[in-house]
């Protein structure tokens, strides 16, 4: 092995590992002509007239001496070029011929030459397996240069790799030349060789941007950006013209560089080469490398390029390639054996857009033009074409460069026949989705414009316009957007072509269509068959087309044009076996002639006719293929009917026996022939979940078919989806079951039949929210069943429940009306008792309760008379729920536990779920949450089961209250955030509200006002759109009193005056009249006056103005140092008797800064010690424990021994509940002697009883009895009957603890029987202790327990009360009667 190093001082030679040096010539005018000539007119004489002169230039001396010796031994010799000058690197040194030789180095058949460098590179990591080859073109739109001619360069790239195809290497074609394509290749399979065709200049190749715009890449960026992760990549050549050339820059070679930065090789031309020599070089090479893996490279590319030049050419090219080398040993294809292979894709291609996702094509052929004019951030194009010629393909790519350069957008996909709002609820459901996936932040634009979206109240344009406030780029994809046009082409909903053209005006848009019609924003793309090279790409996919010689392929191009089916079809019967191309292309020649009166070539002129000349000579030719097969034919059709694929049980279903098509059929004699056959053919696609025939070949099949087969083969899928519907669990999937047997039944002419299928999917999609897709086939429903009957009245009645669900109240009870008149007429009864119903639960939400409960026993009247037990659970349930809004909650129970008892009779889930959740909500309202919990808990679980969603989210929603009201703010915000996606999900916006208000709430309660102010203000905005004046009037209420401790006051008295204004005959707007009289007070008499006045008409001002003056002339006639102080400390106080603990912190917060700037130490203790009492509340001992501290330091002072001895009180519960028990011990008898002192014989039973609480905790039952037996004869005595009922129940507690259970159970229901007579919270502290006994002991010995102490009656409702699940046996129970 040797080595020549040179420069322009020295020439170093390394042979044999002796080094010898030698200075060289100066460089001559005569050989700089000689170079000039070679460069502009090469020959043959030149090439070898410039290698004398480089020999005798660099040569002439000891290096080319001792060179000549070693030539002279026998055997092959490497010898590796090293050229350290730049301003040499450009010499032609394949030419050099050494002194006293006559054969350049390059072509000598004993030396094998390669250029080096300095630097070794890497080691090269070899990957296993048969030569793989990654080419790649790269021609930037935006090129200083010539413009790279892409069709050409391709076709060069496919005659220089495709002799390797043929011979078993495997090789990938790439569209695009970018670093990131390349790179994303190499990184998913290694590959041998990199192959790339660009231009480029000194010292950098010019590849191509995602955008098509030139990126030169230089050495180091192309080794650090374009080798894989893995560092695999043996060889790269640059196929591109001069990528060797140093030109005048300084910088080193490009490929010269590639090796110093870690290149192991790199095959370069070193001046412009002619596409052949350059393919057949490329190809032999490959070949080679191919054929031989344990061959070196270096000797493989020099052997080939002295065949070329043996070989006569027009142009002598042998020196134009250099190949660059770090290591001369390096055998790039021997890497062991293969890794494992990916499955090959099926022949017949899968669907790209699906359930509205967009699944891209691996490894896109063609349409390089065409994804250089549409491809970008904001494509707009209508494609237009023939079937099967790829615009969903193409649609799909689009969207994947989309997707590239805004990685943040959202893709809405939608496919065949949809409208305005379906795409719009769509859009919504994608939204949701990427907010749930990147858990944004609530305060984000895209919650705002899920919430508007989902407001199905709206007209769609007000929807979409609110689109343009989005916060991410949208892209709207409509796949086959013929399904949506009438027999003339044009849109058959008017609304569509407005929206499409509406949404192109803001976002981008992708729709593809058999046909073309006018939208105003897309540019109407036609899309033609592949060209010669693309098809050429794509024919290596087909076996039967590629096992042609590339005359014969050429044949089938002008003969078909490029068109993907078609080609597909010729594949199936070449690769049958029997098919002759030669009797083929005859048949296809002829039908050219015929129909252009002449023979021409189609793909020349990118003619569709091909396509059609497959469907009329191929396609037939294919089902002739079937004749031998039975039942393949009638398989075929049948399958050609499904639009989504099938199992085989699918299969079987269009070959089976009239009489067996409501059970599932067993498999025929011969199906596995059949499909066999017709996979074999591609006729038949298999697919993840089935098989599918393609919707190109369906079309042309169903021309071909008879009506009477189509219809009993449409007959046929309808039975067969029918059937999945039945055995399915999934509501996604059972919808879509359900309307494709719908659209079976209408292809088969079966009018019942699609009535009877709809019915079954808007039920579905009632439960999953998805309104917009239910209306769309009611109305459809409505137009299909006959005016009169039974069905049209359904379908009305129907659209009435869908129009209340929506808010649109009176078109609902319009609609009501009208079945229920249709219904009378008909004597349908049952439908009528539904109608009658419905009406009542309208009249309950617009607040008329004597109509509604008239209409409900109407309808129970009914249903009773025709025994539809079902029916009067259902109008019970909405009689509880009015008796409920009256606030009879015990008339409530009883009515649900009635609903539920007829409900499990007749395992109603659903009914079981909603009487349950109910219950739930009742047992919250009596503060048993415990119970609550429970009933909310196995409802939501049945709910879930169901699949029905917007009850999920309501005991979420539930769930989330109870949270709160236990004071567990994070467990309270997990529910409700849970209930909102839900609600945004499936766009119901008044249950958005209501989420967005008890966030409000939540967030409140935590402190957190800013947030709170927030959500208020959406679920205000909501609920007035909705025209709920309570829900808005509390939303308002919320925010007033926000708004004004944030020191907003000016804003806040617009939400108080709109409250108060709402509801100022209710109790509630009595608290707005006090807000407003303290903000009157905040803002100044004449500033709050004129505000009023902007706001409200001049009547409406002066009886508001009149109103809060003269309460405020009320509230604040006590004086006091500061009467606002004095009045957020009442505001306080109120908001915490009514169980408003949040709000009741937040005002005695603000209030304690204005009692102490005063210097009213009466306030300051008061806002202490209630703060105290809130912090107690929801657990904040240590906070409690600081405020009483201080609120007793100031009663002390101020020598205030009555409160003094109740703050004492409150410490001794909070050191309690620490367990501090000696400290908490000192705290309550301080108060005793204190309040004994003062003569408070309550409070003293009070303290003592807390004594015993504790002398219980810490073990000492005797002091414990001893303390609650004194407290009892106070309170006795003082006709205290809740204390007496808390000492019954500590006592009870205590007998537990003593393990004398009988004596527990009679005492806690003599608790039990004094609260819930006098109505006292503390009822539910007697069930849980009463529960915890029933659980211990197990229900016999409970029962048996109680039976001997108390009645009946009383037993069975303290078994009813302790059920924390009530089920049909329970009966709601008033107080047990006290033993």
């Amino acid at each position: 092995m040797m080595r020549l190093t040179i420069d322009t001082t020295r020439v170093t030679g390394v042979i044999r590992g002796a080094e010898v040096t030698q200075a060289p010539k100066p460089p001559d005018q005569s050989t700089g002509d000689l170079l000039w000539r070679l460069r502009r007119q090469p020959s043959e004489g030149l090439l070898r007239e410039a290698g004398t002169a480089l020999g005798d230039r660099f040569l002439d001396g000891p290096v080319g001496a001792a060179l000549r010796d070693e030539l002279r031994r026998p055997g092959r010799h490497r010898i590796g070029v090293e050229v350290r000058d730049a301003t040499l690197a450009d010499l032609p040194w394949e030419t050099l011929v050494p002194p006293g030789r006559t054969v350049p180095l390059a072509l000598d058949p004993g030396v094998d030459l390669y250029r080096t460098t300095p630097h070794t590179g890497r080691p090269a990591l070899v990957p296993g397996g048969p030569l793989r080859i990654l080419a790649a073109v790269a021609a930037p739109d935006d090129s200083r240069g010539e413009l790279l001619d892409y069709e050409r360069e391709l076709g060069r790239i496919l005659d220089a790799v495709e002799p390797g195809h043929r011979t078993g290497q495997r090789v990938r074609l790439l569209e695009w030349g970018s670093v990131a394509a390349i790179r994303d290749a190499l990184d998913e399979s290694p590959c041998h060789v990199l192959h790339i065709s660009c231009h480029a200049r000194p010292g950098a190749l010019l590849l191509e941007t995602r955008t098509g715009a030139e990126d030169a890449v230089d050495a180091a960026r192309f080794l650090r950006d374009v080798l894989p992760s893995h560092g695999s990549l043996p060889l790269i050549v640059l196929a591109g013209c001069s990528t060797a050339l140093e030109g005048a820059s300084q910088l080193p070679g490009l490929a010269r560089s590639l090796l110093d930065h870690g290149a192991p090789a790199v095959l370069a031309m070193t001046t412009a080469v002619s596409d052949d020599y350059a393919t057949e070089l490329c190809a032999r090479l490959y070949r080679s490398l191919a054929d031989h893996p344990d061959r070196d490279l270096l000797g493989a590319f020099c052997d080939i390029r002295r065949q070329l030049a043996r070989e006569p050419r027009p142009l002598p090219e042998w020196a134009t390639p250099a190949l660059f080398l770090a290591d001369p040993e390096l055998r790039p294809a021997h890497g062991g054996p293969a890794p494992a292979e990916p499955a090959p894709a099926p022949s017949v291609r899968q669907p790209v857009i699906l359930d509205g996702m967009v699944r891209a094509r691996h490894d896109f052929v063609g349409r390089r033009s065409t994804l250089r004019r549409l491809a970008g951030p904001e494509p707009r194009v209508l494609l237009h074409g023939i079937g099967g010629v790829g615009k969903t393909s193409l649609a799909a790519e689009l969207v994947r460069r989309f997707e590239a350069v805004t990685p943040d957008g959202v893709v809405v996909a939608v496919g065949g026949e949809t409208a305005a709002e379906a795409i719009l609820d769509e859009l919504r459901r994608r939204l949701h989705a990427r907010l749930v996936r990147d858990d944004v932040d609530r305060s984000d634009p895209l919650h705002e414009l899920l919430r508007t979206l989902g407001d199905h109240g709206r007209d769609w344009r007000e929807r979409l316009a609110a689109t343009t406030r989005a916060t991410v780029p949208l892209l709207l994809v409509l796949d086959n957007a013929e399904d949506n046009l009438d027999g003339d082409h044009h849109m058959a909903d008017p609304d569509l072509p407005a929206f499409l053209q509406s949404w192109a005006e803001h976002h981008p848009a992708i729709v593809t269509s058999r046909f073309p019609f006018p939208v105003p924003g897309l540019e109407t793309w036609h899309l033609g068959p592949l060209t010669w090279q693309e098809t050429r790409k794509l024919i290596w996919r087909l076996p039967g087309v590629d096992a042609l010689s590339p005359a014969e392929q050429w044949q089938v191009w002008t003969r078909l044009g490029g068109h993907p089916r078609s080609l597909e079809y010729l594949d199936a019967l070449l690769r049958d076996g029997d098919g002759r191309f030669g009797e083929v292309a005859a048949r296809l020649r002829a039908a050219v002639a015929e129909r252009d009166g002449a023979p021409g070539e189609l793909g020349r002129k990118l003619d569709e006719t091909g396509a059609l000349i497959a469907q009329d000579v191929l396609l037939p030719e294919l089902l002739t293929r079937l004749d031998d097969v039975p039942s393949a034919r009638e398989l075929l059709l049948g399958a050609a009917v499904y639009r989504l694929p099938v199992d085989r049980a699918g299969l079987a279903w269009q070959l089976a026996a009239p009489s067996a098509e409501e059970e599932p059929p067993a498999e025929p004699d011969g199906l596995d022939e059949a499909v066999a056959r017709l996979l074999h053919l591609g006729l038949l696609a298999p697919t993840e979940s089935g098989y599918l025939v393609h919707r190109w070949t369906a079309a042309a099949l169903a021309r071909l078919a008879g009506p009477h087969r189509l219809t009993e083969a449409h007959r046929r899928a309808g039975a067969y989806w029918g059937r999945r519907c039945g055995r399915t669990t999934d509501q996604a999937a059972y919808i879509g079951y359900a309307l494709e047997g719908r659209y079976h039944e209408l292809a088969a002419g079966s009018v019942s039949g699609a009535l009877e299928y709809t019915v079954l999917a808007c039920h579905e999609l009632d439960k999953a929210g998805q309104w917009v897709r239910e209306e769309r086939l009611r109305r459809e429903a409505l137009a299909l069943a006959a005016p009169g009957t039974l069905k049209a009245a359904e379908c009305l009645a129907d659209l009435g429940g869908l129009d209340a669900r929506k808010g649109r109240y009176r078109q609902a009870e319009t609609r009501y009306r009208q079945a229920l008149a249709a219904f009378g007429e008909l004597g349908a009864d049952d439908r009528a008792g539904r109608v009658l119903h419905q009406l009542g639960l309208l009249a309950q939400h617009r607040g008329d309760r004597a109509e509604a409960e008239r209409l409900y026993r109407q309808s129970m009247s009914v249903k009773e008379r025709i025994g539809d037990r079902a029916g009067m659970a259902f109008t019970l349930h909405q009689l509880a729920g009015l008796a409920m809004d009256e606030g009879d909650d015990r008339r409530s129970e009883r009515q649900y536990l009635e609903a539920l008892a007829l409900c499990e009779e007749l395992e109603d889930l659903e009914g079981i779920a909603a009487a349950q959740h109910q219950i739930g909500i009742l047992a919250f309202r009596a503060k048993d949450y415990d119970k609550a919990a429970r009933c909310s808990e196995t409802a939501l679980s049945h709910f879930a089961r169901l699949g029905d969603r917007i009850n999920v989210g309501n005991g979420r929603t539930a769930l989330a209250k109870i949270a709160l009201a236990r004071f567990d703010h994070t467990a309270a915000q997990e529910h409700a955030r849970a209930a909102l996606e839900i609600f945004e999900d499936i766009g119901s916006i008044r249950n958005i509200a209501e989420s967005s208000q008890m966030l409000g709430e939540i967030s409140r309660d935590a402190g957190d006002l800013t947030w709170a102010e927030t959500c208020f203000s959406r679920a205000r905005e909501t609920f007035r759109a909705l025209g709920e004046k309570g829900h808005t009037a509390s939303c308002n209420r919320q925010l007033g009193a926000l708004r004004t401790v944030l020191g907003r006051v000016a804003d806040a008295v617009p939400c108080t005056l709109e409250a108060w204004l709402d509801e100022q005959r209710d109790p509630r707007g009595r608290r707005d009249l006090e807000l407003l009289a303290i903000q009157r007070r905040e803002l100044g008499a004449a500033a709050f006056d004129r505000l009023v006045a902007r706001l409200v008409d001049e009547p409406t001002a002066t009886d508001a103005i009149r109103s809060t003056v003269s309460f405020d002339a009320f509230y604040f006639s006590y004086p006091s140092p500061t009467p606002l102080g004095s009045a957020y400390v009442k505001l306080g106080i109120a908001a915490y008797e009514r169980g408003a603990v949040g709000t009741a912190r937040m005002f005695l917060q603000h209030a304690l800064p204005l009692c102490e700037a005063a210097d009213y130490p009466e306030g300051v203790a008061k806002c202490h010690e209630d703060l105290g009492h809130v912090n107690l509340e929801i657990r904040r001992l240590e906070e409690a424990k600081q405020r009483y501290r201080s609120a007793l330091a100031v009663y002390e002072r101020l020598g205030n021994d009555t409160n003094a001895a109740i703050v004492m009180h409150q410490l001794g519960q909070v050191c309690q509940e620490q367990r501090a028990y000696a400290e908490a011990e000192g705290y309550f008898r301080a108060s005793v002697a204190l309040k004994k002192r003062l003569g408070n014989r309550q409070g003293v039973s009070n303290s003592v009883f807390h004594l015993g609480r504790v002398a219980q905790l810490r073990g000492d039952r005797q002091l414990a009895e001893q303390c609650y037996r004194e407290c009892l004869a106070i309170d006795q005595e003082l006709g205290a009957w809740a204390e007496v009922a808390l000492d019954y129940a500590e006592l009870g507690n205590l007998r537990a603890e003593q393990d004398r259970p009988g004596e527990a159970l009679l005492l806690m229901v003599q608790a039990l029987s004094i609260n819930r007579r006098i109505g006292s919270d503390n009822a539910v502290r007697n069930l849980s202790a009463l529960r915890a006994q029933r659980a211990r002991l197990g229900d016999e010995q409970f029962v048996r327990l109680l039976r001997r102490d108390v009645d009946e009656e009383s037993v069975s409702a303290v078994l009813s009360l302790t059920a924390l699940l009530p089920t049909a046996t329970d009966r709601p129970g008033g107080a047990p009667t006290p033993p």
